[in-house]
């Protein structure tokens, strides 16, 4: 880009595909930094991004973003929450009813009797300004290390589930947390396939109040299988369907049509080594 290697940066195109602007994120300078978990709009036309960037002492920094609608920079702020964490690493920022965000991620910190770093889930919750609300580490006792939230959702009454695993070996797992961060329910999801090694949620959804879409990925005996199931769950965990699949498919996200069909995206390790996207739908 105009010569620029490994900036970030934010472009609006038009409805013709033209481009009304570009803003090249500050502070990159060509140091790998990436935007990471989306781009959000608020009611009032401007704009929430993640961005991350690797420093010298593998401490990724992460930042939310935001940007006046006309792409100029209003604000950046860094959420490097303890810096005596050996890291700490964002997964997914959502945009939340009160118009705030959530960002779930995890920190590997040194926990263990035998010293060795346990990844332990992380999330926090920040306001339109930017301002730090609260942060939670779900602390987790010697045997269930490590695990990780890897996507998150929130429920009608502000209340948020994570999907992830826990660890030995991986099994799904579902965190429940508060509205103010508080750590609720942890429930070890029983979606154990015969014949294969792990799983772990990928992706969370809403297919109404009381029903979750849950994508699980799955490894095999064979080295670097991974297969996908989705299954249908209620709110504490229990499943009412699930749709298996022996393919090498990462779903990766889900839509709720508005013909009540589950619409999914996500990507399949074809023949020739390639990892192209595909949606199909279910139900």
């Amino acid at each position: 880009f105009n010569g620029i290697s490994n900036d970030a940066y934010v472009m609006k195109f038009n409805v013709c595909g033209e481009p009304e602007w570009c803003c090249i994120l500050p502070e990159t300078d060509g140091d790998n930094s990436e935007i990471f978990g989306g781009i959000y709009q608020l009611p009032d036309s401007s704009y929430i991004c993640k961005r991350y960037k690797i420093v010298g002492d593998q401490h990724n920094r992460h930042s939310l973003i935001k940007l006046h609608a006309n792409g100029n920079v209003d604000w950046i702020n860094y959420y490097d929450l303890n810096t005596s964490w050996m890291a700490q690493i964002d997964w997914r920022l959502i945009l939340l009813s009160d118009t705030c965000f959530l960002v779930n991620g995890l920190v590997s910190d040194t926990i263990r009797p035998d010293g060795a770093l346990s990844d332990m889930p992380l999330w926090y919750k920040v306001d339109k300004e930017g301002n730090l609300l609260w942060e939670t580490k779900w602390e987790l006792d010697e045997t269930h290390t490590p695990s990780e939230a890897r996507s998150t959702i929130e429920d009608q009454h502000g209340n948020y589930y994570s999907g992830g695993f826990i660890s030995p070996w991986k099994n799904s797992v579902i965190f429940k947390l508060g509205h103010n961060g508080d750590t609720l329910s942890r429930v070890i999801f029983d979606d154990t396939i015969p014949g294969f090694l792990a799983g772990q949620i990928n992706h969370m959804n809403y297919y109404n109040d009381t029903t979750l879409i849950v994508g699980s990925q799955f490894a095999a005996v064979v080295p670097s299988s991974n297969f996908w199931a989705i299954n249908i769950v209620d709110t504490l965990g229990h499943r009412k369907n699930r749709h298996f699949e022996e393919e090498r498919f990462v779903n990766v996200n889900s839509i709720v049509t508005s013909d009540n069909k589950i619409l999914l995206l996500g990507q399949r390790l074809t023949d020739n080594g390639t990892f192209p996207y595909e949606w199909f739908s279910l139900y």
